[in-house]
């Protein structure tokens, strides 16, 4: 790897980088898009991340040989958890430290790391639940009465006593929205820069439409897949399709309840064959009850896929800028936006005004410069 001068090196930390785990996430696609473009520009990139079972590349596609890994692995101790990141941390030689996650301990170690050292910490909120703050041993806490929960809970007080007053310190905050902005100034009194999530188009995955109606999600209690299948099995959507995408173990019960004939589980797909489902779609549903700003919108908006939400509406974008439809959490109006799009249709003027938007907005050219111009103007 070439040397570069040490104003132009960063460090992403995240639990889980593309290239090793199958089904990613949005913020793993967000920081591998940002990785690729710095090292376009020169960057010299490095990663602390997880250690998976097999060190194997998973996704081709998201590989990069020019990104130097520093892999640290997980256990089931909060503090050797901690001695693990910060080892890794030691082995890096980079300027700048990218987190965009909600992993607690990930970002109070780097927290400690970066103020130790004198390093720049960039906190880019990944979702709006990031900001909630939940101790280390909360989970632990049911447990206490027995010997090994007690160590448990013991361990992981210790680390979170470490550890939490560098949680939220950082040099730089970004934001997706001007509701997490708004958000993150009202709850800690930080600053922070909105910077879009940003998208590469494929052409390759632009194919002929069909009545094909998607929903896309690795499932957690905040997707809330039991709504798809309330929704799914009070309308009966002749002429449709309907496929769901994403990891579901843990609600196997809530899938085998969808009673449509018309629905699928495909489980989890390489990122371009997702997008080539994207594009072949009419429709995208979303169910959330809180997410940042998901990646699912933007990929349908330049794909031309119609998002109708049950709830989520990142900053009014889809009833205020008629980028699409948004229930605000009425399962009848839910309903009844699903029967009149795949009934009635006539959603073309919304589904190319999207499209422009989502062109103007999420290009990552123009994502990447900002997010340059922040670090070098600051």
């Amino acid at each position: 790897m070439q040397d570069v001068e040490a104003s132009r090196k960063i460090c992403f930390v995240i639990p889980k980088w593309s290239t090793f785990f199958e089904g990613t996430g949005g913020a793993e696609l967000q920081c591998f898009y940002l990785s690729e473009e710095l090292i376009k520009r020169g960057w010299q990139v490095e990663v602390v991340t997880r250690k998976p079972e097999q060190s194997r590349i998973a996704n081709k596609e998201f590989y990069n040989s020019e990104i130097q890994f520093h892999f640290y692995v997980r256990t089931k101790s909060s503090l050797l958890n901690f001695i693990q990141v910060f080892n890794s941390l030691l082995r890096t030689k980079s300027r700048y430290y990218y987190l965009r996650t909600d992993a607690r301990l990930l970002r109070g170690t780097s927290g400690i790391y970066c103020r130790i050292f004198r390093k720049m910490k960039i906190f880019a909120l990944a979702n709006d639940s990031d900001l909630v703050s939940v101790p280390l041993y909360t989970k632990f806490i049911k447990n206490r009465k027995t010997p090994f929960g007690l160590m448990r809970y013991t361990d992981a007080w210790l680390v979170e006593k470490l550890i939490s007053g560098h949680i939220f310190n950082a040099k730089y905050y970004i934001t997706q929205t001007l509701y997490q902005k708004e958000l993150l100034w009202q709850k800690y009194n930080l600053n922070s820069t909105v910077i879009r999530n940003s998208f590469v188009y494929r052409n390759g995955c632009d194919v002929p439409k069909e009545n094909i109606i998607l929903w896309v999600a690795n499932i957690r209690p905040q997707k809330r897949p039991e709504i798809l299948r309330d929704v799914l099995n009070d309308l009966a959507l002749p002429g449709w399709k309907v496929r769901m995408i994403g990891r579901y173990t843990g609600y196997e019960d809530v899938i085998r309840g969808i009673t449509n004939p018309n629905f699928e589980a495909l489980g989890v797909l390489p990122f371009h064959e997702v997008l080539k489902w994207l594009g072949k779609s009419r429709i995208l549903i979303n169910t959330s009850s809180f997410e940042g700003f998901p990646n699912t919108f933007i990929q349908a908006w330049f794909y031309k896929c119609l998002v109708i939400s049950y709830e989520f509406d990142p900053d009014g974008l889809l009833s205020e800028k008629s980028l699409g439809f948004a229930a605000k959490g009425d399962f009848t109006r839910f309903k009844e936006l699903i029967r009149e799009c795949t009934e009635i249709g006539n959603f073309e003027s919304r589904v190319d005004k999207a499209a422009e938007f989502a062109k103007s907005e999420f290009n990552i050219e123009q994502n990447v410069q900002k997010f340059i111009s922040l670090l070098t103007e600051n």
